[in-house]
């Protein structure tokens, strides 16, 4: 029996806002060989990318605390 699985997904642009996203793209086209859509590309998977690591830090720090007050709190039990 297959499950479903259902994934979100998020706008890079929102994460951005539109005058820097405008001037990042400018940037990437005129000092690459990229056309706008593969600029978009990139810096889209970019954005993205440090959304992802921002987030994943965060639930890795937030493991760590825990963990430390649980091991504290058996070493004083």
């Amino acid at each position: 029996m297959a499950t479903e699985v259902l994934a979100t997904t998020r706008d890079p642009r929102t994460f951005v806002d539109p005058d820097v996203w405008d001037r990042e793209i400018a940037l990437l086209v005129r000092d690459n060989p990229f056309d706008r859509v593969m600029a978009e590309r990139i810096f889209g998977q970019g954005i993205a990318y440090l959304i992802t690591a921002m987030e994943k830090w965060d639930d890795k720090a937030v493991r760590a605390v825990e963990w430390r007050s649980l091991a504290g709190a058996e070493r004083f039990a």
